[in-house]
This record gives structure tokens, C-alpha cells and sequence, in this order.
């Protein structure tokens, strides 16, 4: 399913079985009270179904409630298109993975009901929802039976309706990072039902520490995928230009990021160039390279799993993205990384690393992209990315190159044990 199609079944069917589903937790709370509420957690799942890059921010939570309940304890439950993620993550027990396959309504349904037995089955009794406000989530949250669901609800702000679900409930703050998000919901579970919404504890918001290590087939893999000599590897600076129209708000222009490679290419010839991108931006990218004169330029789009993606940020010395999947992914990596924002806020979304730099002009009308108005904007052009300019690009990618020693002693230097 795309975006638009599942913005679409919030909008005409999500709200209507939120209120369906309020109604009836209303009715049977007026014949049997819930109860242990109030009691300790015994297993927890967490549902996060879309943004695996948000995986990524909430890996430090994760790893928390496993250090807290016991990690045969955690679960998460998340789309089948993050089962690599997870897997390289290993923030749960491979038993407690549970995925849900997305690529129709039909397969989503089914994956939804069977996640919904298993569920019940392993008798978890505790369910966070990571998505603010969607009415999909609150619905699975609900239904899972869990006699503790910790989300967000709107109380009286001006957030999607998702009725009243969830028995710990938390007021959303556009002041507090994503990855801290996660953590409150966490922290909401060991206090008192009747004293939420307000949470005692101060904000925690850990950096993405380095988690992935390429090991020895990822590093062949790579020398085939890049035709590279192991013994004289070259610099290499990867360029993940979106050039599909998924979220075009995201979009800096593509003649942006041409002018920005001229410009790269005279300063620091010695680069080997890297395309990267989605399958269906593999042709769009053929003509791009050939336009802009570079034949020797290497367009991976659509040739490479995570674990490949990993092992080239893992070996490069930058990488320039919008704000994308790939910004959290390279924060795994000791890649520096210039992320350009545009529609969200970084104070929000950024990838927390230090190897992790942010191009964001916050503009007036920016973000304009939140959880207010469900992520949809009527914005006709995104001026927060265009207003981003080459020269300031380049100068931050000057400062890292020349600041940071070239890496491949410490990328590489395990495969030569």
C-alpha cells in the first residue's frame, strides 16, 4: 500500500472504528471494570508499522524494556518491509519478531488478524503504540486484549481522532524528540493510571551508537557491487537524491544535487561516486548520471539490501540525503552524514549522532508536515528545500572532508585479522 492509500483508509474508515470500538469499551466498562491497569508489565509489544528509520531512533527504548522486563519478555510488531531492519537492529528476540506484510489491503488485512492471534496467544499483556496518531494502530492496540495500552491522545489538542483506546494515555509536546517519545511511553507503564498524563521523569534522549560492523560476505558483496580493489580502496562519497515523487515535499532539487557533484567533483576528484535509491528511481538516475557527464559514476539503485547499503556507509567517507530512511541508517555507520530538512523539524526527527549534520533553513512556514494536520500539506512548492543552496552544501561537506582523517583503516581493518 502507498502513503496516499493508507492516509485514505484513516481518513473514511480509521476514525469511524475508533468511535465504534470507544463506544464499545464504554459499554463493557459499565459491566466489568479493566482492571490491572495498575499492574506490573509482564510482556510488551510494541507496533510501529510505517518509518523504519524511526525504528532506528527507538532502538535505545527497545533495548531498555528488554533490560527492564527481560528481552523473551519485549516484542515489536512492525511491516515485513522492516524485517531486515530488525534483524540487523536485534533489539528482540527473533522469536518476538512480528511482522505484517503491507504490498496490498488484502495481505495487510490477513497480516493484521494473524498478528492479532499471535498476539493474544502469547498473552502480552502490555501494548505501546510508537505511531502519535493513527487510527490503524489504536484499533490493533485495542484489539490485541492487552489489559495495559500506552499511545498518545489528543485530550482537547487538535490531533487526528482515534477515540479513547488506551489506558495510559500521554498528551503529545512537538517539543520533544522522537526518540524521547518512545522512551515517555515506556516510562508512562511504571506510574500510576490516574496520575497520566503528566509524567515525572525528565526527558532522556540517547545518541544512535555505531551498531552495525560489516562482516566478511558483506565486504565481498561490496568489492563485486562496486568492482573495487581491496588492496587500493578509493574515497567514496554516496549521493541519495530521492528523485521519485514519494514525498515531494522532501525533494531538493535535482539541479541542486547536480550542481552540487560539479562542484564536489572539482574539489575532490579522488571520489569514487555513489548513487543510491529505490528501484523504481533506478532509470530516473541513469539519465541524471548521463547528464551530468560522469560516466564512471556507480548508480546501486535498486541492487543492494540494507546489509549492502550498511557496508557502504560503513566504508565511505560521506553521505548527503534528504530527510529519508538513509539518514538514520548511515547513523548506525561511522559515515558523516548531511541530511537536508525541509517539511519536518529536525528539533524532532533528526537523526541523533554526532557524525550527522543538518541543512535546515527554517523557513516561516516550515514544518508544515506534523501530526496536527496528519502529514498532509497543501503546500504547492517547497521552498524549504529550494531555499537550501549549493554553496551551503558544499561548504559543510568541505568542513567535514577536511576535518576528518579518510576512514578505511578503521572500516576495514577487522577483515584482515
Amino acid at each position: 500500500m502507498t502513503n496516499n492509500s493508507i492516509t485514505l483508509l484513516e481518513k473514511h474508515f480509521g476514525r469511524v472504528g475508533c468511535a465504534l470500538l470507544t463506544w464499545v469499551r464504554r459499554v463493557r466498562g459499565v459491566v466489568v471494570k479493566e482492571r490491572r491497569v495498575d499492574q506490573p508489565c509482564r510482556k510488551i509489544v510494541f507496533v510501529k508499522f510505517i518509518e523504519q528509520g524511526a525504528l532506528v531512533l527507538h532502538q535505545n527504548t527497545f533495548r531498555e524494556a528488554a533490560d527492564t522486563y527481560g528481552a523473551a519478555n519485549v516484542y515489536l510488531c512492525t511491516f515485513a518491509a522492516s524485517a531486515q531492519l530488525i534483524d540487523i537492529l536485534n533489539v528482540v528476540p527473533r522469536e518476538n519478531r512480528i511482522t505484517i506484510n503491507e504490498k496490498s489491503l488484502w495481505l495487510f488485512t490477513k497480516g493484521f488478524v494473524q498478528a492479532l492471534i499471535r498476539i493474544r496467544k502469547q498473552n502480552i499483556d502490555t501494548v505501546i503504540d510508537l505511531e502519535f496518531f493513527s487510527c490503524a494502530t489504536a484499533i490493533f492496540c485495542y484489539l490485541t486484549g492487552a489489559t495495559k495500552r500506552a499511545g498518545y491522545h489528543r485530550f482537547k489538542g487538535a490531533q487526528n481522532y482515534r477515540g479513547d483506546l488506551f489506558t495510559h494515555r500521554l498528551s503529545y509536546s512537538h517539543y520533544v524528540h522522537v526518540t524521547a517519545s518512545s522512551w515517555c511511553l515506556l516510562k508512562s507503564l511504571e506510574r500510576p493510571v490516574a496520575s497520566l498524563p503528566a509524567l515525572d521523569v525528565p526527558v532522556s534522549t540517547r545518541q544512535t551508537e555505531i551498531s552495525f560492523t560489516p562482516n566478511q560476505q558483506d565486504l565481498t558483496r561490496f568489492r563485486t557491487l562496486l568492482g573495487e580493489d581491496a588492496e587500493n580502496p578509493a574515497p567514496i562519497l554516496i549521493v541519495n537524491p530521492s528523485l521519485n515523487d514519494v514525498l515531494p515535499l522532501r525533494k531538493w532539487p535535482a539541479e541542486n544535487f547536480a550542481a552540487f557533484v560539479k562542484k564536489f567533483r572539482e574539489r575532490f576528484p579522488e571520489h569514487v561516486l555513489v548513487f543510491t535509491g529505490r528501484g523504481d528511481e533506478r532509470e530516473k538516475t541513469d539519465r541524471f548520471i548521463h547528464e551530468l557527464g560522469e560516466p564512471q559514476a556507480i548508480n546501486l539503485c535498486g541492487k543492494t539490501e540494507l546489509r549492502d547499503i550498511l557496508t557502504l556507509y560503513s566504508r565511505a567517507r560521506l553521505l548527503v540525503t534528504t530527510d529519508s530512511g538513509p539518514a538514520h541508517f548511515a547513523a548506525m555507520t561511522p559515515v558523516h552524514t548531511v541530511v537536508l530538512f525541509g517539511p519536518e523539524t529536525p528539533a524532532l526527527y533528526a537523526p541523533l549522532s554526532e557524525r550527522t549534520h543538518v541543512m535546515y533553513n527554517a523557513l516561516p512556514c516550515s514544518p508544515c508536515y506534523n501530526v496536527y494536520n496528519n502529514r498532509v500539506s497543501t503546500c504547492p512548492r517547497n521552498l524549504c528545500m529550494q531555499t537550501i543552496s549549493v554553496d551551503q552544501v558544499m561548504q559543510t561537506a568541505t568542513k567535514i572532508l577536511e576535518k576528518e582523517p579518510e576512514p578505511v583503516e578503521r572500516s576495514w581493518s577487522h577483515s584482515r585479522e
